[in-house]
């Protein structure tokens, strides 16, 4: 049944995430220090391996979890991109190429590229004022919502211009 099903996934990928934590730890031999980076792509290095290739759902479910992680640490571009490239192929495959379940993947990690591209221009304007004008970068916070703060439309170019913009708030 459904709930059985779901359960089964939620503990293989939690095991799957246990163990590659402690993979990290002292008593996995480690004579360094492991950054959360180095266990990810050891992790995902272990899928491309073909680690849980008898159950891809369960290797869907871990690689979501890895593309998350990867994208929290800020490594949005390249690394969770392996993950969603193969999410993508996999839902493909599973439910068809123009379906809803492979539209929401590339929706997912459409959005957090894009949210890469607004929050470098908001920084870049910060670096800007902190360096070229000396305002204190502790008066300063950069944010990039054009898609949650529309002043136009995106479904011209002009409104799409009017959209990237930088805006000064007042605290």
């Amino acid at each position: 049944d459904a709930a059985q099903t779901e359960a089964r996934r939620a503990d293989a990928v939690r095991e799957f995430l246990t163990t590659m934590l402690s993979d990290a730890g002292p008593r996995a031999g480690r004579t360094r220090d492991l950054t959360v980076r180095d266990a990810l792509d050891k992790a995902a290095a272990k899928l491309d391996a073909g680690s849980m290739k008898d159950d891809p759902e369960i290797e869907e479910a871990i690689r979501w979890s890895l593309a998350s992680a990867y994208i929290a640490l800020g490594n949005r571009a390249a690394a969770s991109a392996a993950q969603f490239e193969w999410i993508v192929s996999f839902r493909e495959k599973k439910f068809g190429p123009r379906t809803t379940e492979v539209a929401d993947a590339l929706y997912w990690w459409g959005s957090e590229l894009n949210a890469d591209g607004k929050r470098d221009r908001a920084e870049s304007v910060t670096r800007e004022l902190t360096g070229k004008y000396h305002i204190g970068a502790d008066r300063l916070k950069a944010h990039g919502v054009s898609s949650l703060a529309p002043v136009g439309s995106n479904d011209t170019e002009d409104g799409k211009q009017k959209n990237r913009r930088v805006e000064l708030v007042k605290q």
